[in-house]
């Protein structure tokens, strides 16, 4: 005769004991995996999206934020420092057509009419970029996004016909807005 059958609360312990273990088991996947989780996230990138573009006209614009480190080419007379710098005249000779679908593809950004959009910046932060410029503004250029999708222009027509309009906004000023540049007629 088995040595539990004789004695019934014998029998249920190896029960009690297996629902212990896998508790105790399922506390510690609960525990690795929550370590884990910090892990991971803590290796993230750090990232910064308090910045606004406000659109309050009635038709879509293409922007710039001459701060950014972008990939398109810039004419000869911007004064940030810390833009990537493309003076090539091949690329300046380029027709520019951009699919405004296709999200901020160079530093090119979209804004619908009558909306706004919440910018990031990775690896740094909005007031950083503001305070390593030279004049301590944020620069923008607004340039009507028919320019951009159309493919009538070249990079260096829309900087020689001056077919943009260029906003420089100082730190105190994008405090006092909550970091929100509106763009108006």
């Amino acid at each position: 005769m088995n040595f539990y059958a004789k004695n019934p609360r014998l029998r249920q312990a190896p029960k009690r004991y297996a629902q212990c273990f896998r508790s105790k088991i399922m506390n510690y996947r609960v525990i690795i995996t929550f370590l884990i989780s910090a892990i991971v996230l803590s290796a993230c990138d750090f990232s910064d999206g308090k910045l606004i573009v406000e659109n309050r006209t009635s038709d879509s614009l293409a922007f710039i934020i001459l701060n950014e480190s972008n990939y398109y080419p810039t004419s000869d007379t911007d004064t940030i420092s810390n833009a990537t710098r493309i003076q090539d005249s091949a690329l300046l000779n380029s027709i520019v057509k951009y699919n405004p679908r296709i999200e901020s593809k160079g530093g090119i950004h979209f804004v619908s009419a009558k909306s706004s959009k919440n910018l990031w910046t990775f690896n740094t932060t909005w007031e950083y970029l503001v305070e390593s410029s030279p004049n301590k503004t944020l620069e923008i250029l607004f340039i009507p996004a028919e320019y951009m999708i159309s493919g009538k222009y070249k990079w260096k027509e829309l900087y020689q016909k001056r077919l943009f309009d260029r906003k420089s906004i100082k730190k105190e000023e994008l405090e006092k807005s909550d970091w929100k540049v509106t763009y108006s007629e």
